[in-house]
């Protein structure tokens, strides 16, 4: 009777613990293609040709719309919850001119995102504050490669004339429109859809993955510090390929190659050293994602993907219910994303422990978490209004403020706490009359 019973037992943990194991990856469904939005016949509709997570339980479907074979088209998006909620960005009614074709997305937060076209020979269109407002504005030039928007400015990477002579870098302020022609590119091979890899951590710190046009072998990692206008190189590769690289905060970055070494920054760029790698059934290996400097996502063919919680020492492997390679991850603080070769988006299903803290936390962010000189603060906001940030000691005795009344969704901040003594303190948010807060170290 009980052995009968122990083997019961046993069997009921097996089935709960493979169960979990199932659990821990759900596949979002993208929304329903548009019929005909302007009647019968024409347009022909591409959708969705982007899909891109701006923020936890928001994600970005776009396509592009041809009204006629000689000519006219628009773009049309919508920001679509996990539920399948849809909020119209872009309407028919709002037109590019020509035939679009849509390239790409960037999304900096969820409340300020650009999407690239090309019209015939020209094309670059970005919205602001595009769950609110639907504007469409073209910047000119051709065959863009590769575009990353921060809160003010919209960077674009396009060929002149010959795509693997030379390219150009160009900066918009978003709130004006004005193009400056930032950065010239001779001695750099960038080749399409693959490299170059943009992105920007703020808006004057960003990188560029590419390879040189002497040796097409040896890839490099370009570093800008002055919004674009000069840049450094910091990594450089001929013998195992470089396939991603993630820096979740201005000091700390980590570098991905196809072998699933991994290699860690804590400078800058300035000085590297390889961290631990992987199993081997990660490998060979696409793409990584860091969402703070401790915690990040590897990915790789056949669905692998591979997380740390410590910045590298260990990995496990996590079940992701898919064999598509795993192209692109998106972080945002506990939710992560992942888009496969095949177009689908999966999203993690966080434990009840994370459960507790989402609820505890919402949308708080807070890194490096131990820190002596620097943390940084991201808020994703659940609706507009007045936000103050405060530190207090374990006393109450409040050492800092600072009043936002930004209406955007999304806010970040840089404290500096080097004057503080080693401990633990209190970040504490108020939003809408809601209360968060965070336990931060500080070690000296």
């Amino acid at each position: 009777m009980m052995t009968k019973l122990f083997k019961c037992r046993v069997v009921l943990l097996l089935v709960f613990f493979n169960f979990a194991l199932k659990a821990q990856w759900s596949i979002i469904p993208p929304p329903s293609s548009p019929a005909n939005p302007m009647g019968s016949g024409y347009p022909q509709v591409s959708f969705p040709a982007i899909i891109l997570p701006v923020g936890n339980n928001k994600v970005i479907y776009a396509g592009s719309v041809q009204n006629s074979p000689s000519g006219g088209g628009y773009i049309i998006a919508y920001q679509v919850d996990d539920f399948g909620n849809k909020i119209p960005i872009y309407s028919p009614s709002i037109g590019t001119g020509g035939n679009p074709s849509l390239r790409g997305a960037s999304a900096y937060n969820d409340s300020v995102f650009c999407f690239s076209h090309n019209i015939y020979s020209y094309g670059i269109g970005y919205t602001i504050n595009g769950f609110k407002t639907s504007h469409f504005w073209s910047v000119g030039g051709g065959n863009d490669f590769s575009i990353f928007n921060t809160t003010h400015h919209l960077f674009i990477l396009s060929p002149i004339d010959n795509p693997v002579d030379t390219f150009i870098l160009r900066r918009i302020d978003i709130g004006s429109t004005i193009a400056d022609t930032v950065t010239y590119f001779t001695k750099y091979k960038f080749s399409y859809p693959d490299l170059p890899q943009l992105s920007f951590i703020n808006d004057s710190t960003g990188f560029i993955l590419t390879r040189y046009k002497s040796n097409p072998v040896k890839m490099v990692l370009l570093k800008t510090i002055d919004y674009g206008s000069n840049w450094n190189e910091i990594v450089t590769d001929s013998v195992d390929r470089i396939s991603s690289y993630s820096f979740p905060s201005p000091q700390v970055g980590y570098i991905l190659k196809t072998n699933g070494s991994i290699y860690k920054t804590g400078n800058g760029g300035s000085a590297w050293i390889q961290v631990n790698t992987p199993s081997s059934a990660i490998t060979p290996t696409i793409c990584v994602k860091f969402a703070n400097d401790s915690i990040g996502y590897i990915g790789g063919i056949n669905g692998s993907l591979g997380k740390t919680t410590n910045g590298g020492v260990s990995w496990a492997t996590e079940n992701t219910g898919t064999t598509d390679a795993i192209r692109r991850i998106y972080t945002f603080g506990d939710s992560v994303y992942f888009l496969t070769s095949a177009g689908k988006l999966f999203k993690n299903k966080p434990t009840g422990t994370q459960r507790v803290l989402k609820a505890l936390n919402d949308n708080l962010s807070v890194y490096p978490n131990p820190s002596n000189s620097i943390m940084y603060v991201e808020f994703i906001k659940e609706n507009v209004g007045n936000l103050t940030v405060t530190i207090t000691d374990l006393l109450g005795k409040e050492l800092y403020r600072q009043e936002n009344a930004s209406q955007d969704l999304a806010f970040k901040s840089t404290i500096n706490i080097q004057s503080y003594g080693s401990g633990i303190y209190f970040l504490n948010i108020n939003h809408s009359g809601n209360n968060f807060k965070q336990k931060i170290m500080i070690s000296k």
